[in-house]
């Protein structure tokens, strides 16, 4: 009996409407109870009626109708949801990040003259770019670029920039290792090239040659180690390298073209190491290119040289000529001792130190590392590695210049007669080419050699068998905000460069 009063309790404070079983609680005979029972669960189940006729509560059994009806009111309540979602103003939303860039124009040479048609000349879009490696990224050397950073940003923003530009040929430096299966290798297969990525032992980032399939194929790859040539030995080891591409031409094999890039040592007091690093990689693309000598060679990458560092007049003038400021800098160069964390081989191991705008490229008003007065602070720990008869005197890599053939920048051979407003100064490039929080400057380059110096040359021939067709328009220090890279902008601190030549 009390387990029956026990459950028609429960009853009653499930079904409060049902008032008439209060009076069942007494003890009832059997069968009385019985009928009461069931008698109060259908009046239970008798809901009073709302205004628009639907019933409150749950029934005691859940019919097909019951069940679409709850169902329909569930969707009616997420369409609601949705539609307040949807009326929540814009900026409360997490926005996409804006994965556009700032298009710049080829600009052609004025009144080109093309080779015959009878020596079958063939027009390629060669470039460089330094694309900024993911790895030598800290937050604090890009106060400026937020998002932007973050690769799966920036990876969009290289790869809209790739297929816009889209060159024939060409050269990047720091490529993040980790990238090349991921991104960069299935991007350029889709876009019909080949490529060669090369890396110091001991470096996250490296070099990457690519061309297009249908224009070459691959011969071979020679990689330059820069701190192994002995016969040219340097202060210590930097862990920069070269590298040459030998590239037949697909519809000649007898003809083709030596495609080679870098990336030289970057410390502002490096101007030393830079000097025995170009003298060596010229030294070694020659010698590569000698078994072909009707082919062209062209050598492309981030120097870390300014036209007035002393790499740049010793790899581009013969007769052979450095001036006193060149000659200064390389002074200062010597006398510099690196600490410990400068020599680790990250971009990133150390900031630049201040530069005296005394000494300043008065042509375009960027200051430079080289053209510093005075060493930064020095670290802790020491290497030394000052002159002594181990380490020879920068004269001696002069003489190695002196041998190597001339190298010629094809955008200070034609960026005077495209963009003749952002070449005025000394050496008729543009102002820059590297657009940074702690620098700006113009560090790469696109080379040709000249291999023939006393042929005659054509119109527009810039060395025997290439012709200067147009060049990639560099932005003029005024239109540039904040430290690159930026959104919307340029995804690298670096801009890519970019030639049209004729090849014969």
């Amino acid at each position: 009996m009390l387990i029956r009063v026990f459950f028609l309790r429960k009853f009653i404070e499930t079904y409060p409407s049902a008032n008439l079983i209060a009076a069942t609680v007494a003890p009832l005979p059997h069968t009385t109870w019985k009928n009461s029972f069931f008698n109060n669960i259908l009046m239970a189940s008798s809901k009073p009626e709302t205004k628009n006729g639907s019933k409150k509560g749950v029934p005691s059994f859940v019919t097909p109708e019951y069940i679409e009806l709850q169902r329909q009111k569930k969707a009616e309540k997420m369409a609601k949801k949705a539609t307040l979602k949807q009326s929540v103003p814009q900026e409360d939303q997490p926005r996409e990040f804006n994965t556009d860039f700032i298009k710049r124009d080829m600009l052609p040479l004025p009144n080109f003259v093309p080779f015959d048609e009878n020596k079958l000349p063939v027009d390629i879009k060669v470039m460089t770019y330094n694309v900024l490696a993911q790895t030598n990224i800290r937050r604090s050397m890009f106060p400026h670029s937020g998002e932007t950073l973050k690769w799966k940003n920036r990876s969009k923003v290289l790869e809209n920039e790739f297929k816009f530009y889209a060159p024939d040929i060409g050269c990047m430096q720091e490529v993040d290792a980790e990238f090349i299966p991921s991104f960069y290798k299935p991007l350029m297969e889709s876009m019909g090239f080949d490529l060669s990525f090369q890396a110091a032992e001991g470096k996250t980032h490296g070099i990457l040659i690519f061309w297009k399939t249908s224009l070459f194929e691959k011969l071979k790859v020679d990689v330059i180690y820069y701190d192994d040539h002995d016969e040219l030995p340097g202060r210590m080891n930097t862990k920069n390298i070269g590298c040459c591409v030998s590239l037949q031409r697909t519809n000649d094999p007898s003809r083709g073209i030596f495609l080679a890039t870098t990336h030289l040592f970057w410390h502002p007091y490096g101007s030393y190491e830079r000097l025995r690093q170009g003298a060596v990689l010229v030294k070694e693309v020659n010698a590569i290119a000698d078994a072909r000598q009707n082919w062209p060679v062209i050598i492309a990458g981030d120097f870390n040289t300014e036209p007035f560092d002393t790499n740049y007049p010793a790899m581009t003038t013969k007769p052979f000529a450095i001036c006193r400021r060149a000659t200064d800098i390389i002074e200062r160069s010597m006398n510099y001792v690196f600490g410990e964390s400068e020599l680790e081989g990250k971009e990133e191991a150390v900031a630049q130190p201040s530069i005296k705008q005394s000494d300043t490229n008065t042509e375009s008003g960027v200051s430079t590392p080289t053209s510093t007065t005075s060493a930064s602070a020095p670290s802790k720990k020491r290497i030394l590695h000052v002159q002594n008869e181990f380490v020879p005197h920068y004269t001696t890599f002069y003489e190695q210049h002196q041998q190597n053939p001339r190298l010629v920048s094809l955008y200070s051979y034609g960026y005077k007669h495209v963009d003749p407003v952002n070449a005025k100064n000394a050496f008729e490039h543009p102002a820059f080419t590297n657009w940074a929080n702690t620098y700006q400057g113009h560090l790469d380059y696109i080379f040709v050699m000249d291999r023939n110096s006393t042929s005659e040359k054509t119109a527009n021939e810039v060395v025997e068998g290439i012709k200067l067709k147009s060049l990639l328009r560099i932005p003029k220090p005024a239109e540039m905000k904040e430290a690159e890279p930026l959104e919307g902008r340029y995804p690298s601190d670096h801009v890519a460069l970019m030639a049209s030549i004729q090849l014969i």
